[in-house]
């Protein structure tokens, strides 16, 4: 009994249990509540079976999105073919960029989820699109300053060297050539802004501070995210 009242004692005074009790204490007060109510608007909290269960969601809209977008730029690579009697072009997916790449990858974007190819030589190929899938014109906006730094990270490679990447399909040897200059695009499936939506200004410092200059250059990046923006059906209505 004293063992037992003893090891009882021991667990009321570990400061794992305070915090957990002081924890419980602040969560009744009136300015936690509201900001408890305000994370919550964000969605459900991390850890919880909702947020599992959104993150789940989220992962299968996402790998919908990549493969309606790769099937678009398929169909085009297959009429290009039929039209040029040849197997010049081919397409690849989850294609990585080569780490011989010396330019800082740090905060790039590194894989990307369609690239239409077109044969350069017996074993060599030329990048001719990256396409880049996303489940809304917001992710799209949110991730473009990383893809815009996986453009530079490819724009950096050696024009007159050889990189193999490996892609789902299996390795394939690029031409650096091809790497400093392609095009890119987003693909979206989800229904269209019917106009991107703004931020208010906030803090004098978002005039001044580079920090901020995402939130200042918003909206010229909103337009520029939408003008590299299609609908999967998009390239397959042009070839109709």
């Amino acid at each position: 009994m004293r063992e037992h009242d003893a090891r009882r004692q021991q667990l009321l005074d570990s400061p794992a249990l305070i915090r957990l009790q002081r924890i419980d204490a602040l969560k009744a007060g009136g300015a936690v509540q509201r900001y408890i109510t305000l994370w919550d608007r964000h969605g459900p909290r991390s850890g919880t079976s909702a947020a599992v269960a959104q993150g789940a969601a989220s992962k299968r809209r996402g790998e919908q999105g990549e493969a309606l977008a790769a099937h678009a730029i398929e169909e085009l690579a297959q009429r290009m073919n039929e039209a040029q009697g040849a197997d010049a072009y081919r397409v690849m997916t989850s294609m990585r960029v080569p780490s011989t790449i010396s330019s800082s990858h740090d905060r790039a974007k590194t894989e990307w989820d369609v690239a239409l190819l077109k044969r350069a030589d017996i074993d060599a190929w030329n990048v001719r699109l990256l396409v880049e899938a996303k489940v809304s014109p917001d992710a799209a906006t949110t991730d473009f300053p990383r893809l815009l730094r996986g453009l530079r990270l490819l724009a950096s490679a050696d024009a007159n060297a050889g990189y193999t990447v490996a892609t789902q399909q299996g390795p394939v040897r690029l031409r650096g050539a091809s790497l400093c200059a392609l095009s890119v695009l987003h693909s979206c499936y989800a229904p269209a802004d019917a106009a991107p939506r703004l931020l208010e200004p906030v803090w004098h410092q978002l005039l001044e501070s580079p920090r901020w200059s995402t939130v200042l250059n918003q909206y010229p990046t909103l337009r520029q995210v939408r003008e590299l923006m299609v609908h999967p059906d998009d390239p397959l209505a042009a070839m109709k």
